[in-house]
């Protein structure tokens, strides 16, 4: 057995070597890239055990939780509900909202269904149509949500595709393609995508993209910061919504990175930043939705939400 395991390291070993012979860039490639993956999870988890830096206090999720569920009702709620909800963020001046739903199809106009029933109905009096119709308007659960983001700064969810299949209407984006390449950048292409619906898309104040992109190894440590689709490139949800936040738009002024408002971001080739995670699960501050709604957010929760 003791003279097996020599022979067993010695094949081993002269496989790698052949690999590296017939492949060597992808054999160091892949290599060089584990290895950096794995000394980032070492670091990231030595980090996280060590580091005591807190989560940005102003910054705040707001939860659709079981509290919430059991007192405004199941999910999905009626765009009329989620309107009333960023009004009530609007009203505590919370600065920016991104929205991680994606609201790509209509909602049914209740009183729009009931007429068009009664209008197969046998022996229906004409008044009635002509009573109901004027408050069609009222019962337009997407007209009132539009209405409500035209007040605040909210950022909407894009969804993009690998295939070649589209939903809706796609903002323009925050540059170009070529901007991009030119600064050595080689972003992910989109074939598809499904976006909000365009009365909302157009009432909101910018969007981004909610994919993420594992690694090789199935896990997520880098995000990309944009996306191209038909040469525009469109930023993810977070760096829209700081992009609402700052009032300022994207540039390319140097290789492998971008530069936003004052300040320049270096990114990898695909235009991606680690992801510094501070802690576990629920990092950041939760509230509960229905408490938003109702007016009954803690004392303590005001202080971080509403600034």
């Amino acid at each position: 057995m003791n003279r097996t395991i020599p022979y067993l390291l010695g094949l081993l070993l002269t496989a790698l070597a052949l690999w590296i012979l017939i492949d060597p860039s992808r054999m160091m490639n892949a290599t060089l890239t584990r290895f950096e993956h794995l000394l980032y999870d070492v670091h990231l988890r030595a980090k996280l055990v060590t580091d005591k830096t807190k989560p940005n206090p102003a910054i705040a999720i707001i939860d659709i939780d079981d509290k919430s569920l059991q007192h405004e009702g199941r999910w999905p709620w009626p765009r009329s509900k989620i309107a009333k909800l960023i009004a009530a963020l609007t009203e505590q001046e919370v600065a920016v909202i991104a929205i991680d739903i994606l609201y790509s199809e209509g909602e049914v106009n209740a009183l729009s269904q009931v007429l068009s029933r009664l209008q197969t109905t046998p022996n229906v009096s004409p008044v009635i149509f002509t009573e109901l119709k004027p408050y069609v308007p009222l019962f337009d659960d997407d007209a009132a949500l539009a209405r409500q983001l035209k007040k605040t700064r909210a950022t909407l969810a894009i969804g993009f595709s690998d295939e070649a299949l589209t939903q809706n209407q796609l903002p323009l984006g925050v540059a170009s393609v070529a901007a991009a390449h030119q600064e050595h950048l080689t972003i992910a292409t989109a074939k598809g995508y499904i976006s909000s619906l365009p009365i909302l898309q157009g009432a909101a104040f910018n969007s981004g993209f909610l994919n993420i992109y594992p690694d090789g190894d199935g896990i997520t440590r880098r995000m990309p910061l944009f996306v191209a689709y038909q040469q525009q490139l469109y930023p993810n949800l977070g760096l829209a919504a700081v992009m609402s936040y700052w009032r300022t738009g994207v540039s390319f002024p140097a290789p492998y990175g971008f530069q936003l408002g004052q300040h320049f971001f270096h990114t990898d080739v695909d235009g991606a930043l680690l992801i510094p995670f501070i802690s576990g699960t629920r990092s950041f501050p939760y509230v509960s939705a229905t408490d938003v709604l109702n007016q009954k957010i803690p004392a303590k929760a005001r202080a971080f939400l509403f600034v």
